[in-house]
């Protein structure tokens, strides 16, 4: 009877992983397999995504098709997303001040947190999105 075949720790050759960067405007994926690194194109062909998401009506539309949606629909737009993460509505006006879109951000009255008011699902009432749940999106 044979011995049992020793377990090879994972190397180089045997590990993979994927890395995400995502930047103010942009957010770029690669993957690493088999020692060679890769990255991920988006469904335009490019290697970097624009980190804007934009709804109108029930649709959706996140990365270039939204920053097209973005200057007809600026309201229901959200860009830059990053800058406001783990902010609290205090601390986050000088940032909102230099955001380039009219978009309006309230203060969440439980948490103190930046909620982002948009029309989606052609509903009168905005819904509200905070800045972890649009990069969600993303």
């Amino acid at each position: 009877k044979r011995p049992p075949r020793p377990v090879c720790p994972p190397g180089p050759a045997t590990m993979s992983a994927v890395g995400v960067d995502v930047g103010d405007l942009n957010a770029c994926v690669c993957q690493i397999r088999k020692g060679t690194v890769a990255t991920v194109l988006n469904e335009a062909s490019k290697r970097t995504t624009v980190m804007v998401a934009s709804l109108q009506g029930t649709e959706r539309y996140m990365g270039d098709a939204a920053a097209t949606k973005a200057v007809s629909n600026y309201k229901n737009s959200a860009v830059e997303m990053k800058r406001l993460l783990g902010l609290s509505f205090k601390e986050a006006q000088e940032e909102i001040s230099k955001m380039p879109n009219g978009a309006k951000y309230v203060e969440d009255p439980k948490t103190g947190g930046i909620l982002i008011p948009i029309v989606y699902e052609d509903f009168e009432k905005p819904e509200m999105f905070s800045p972890t749940q649009v990069m969600g999106m993303l």
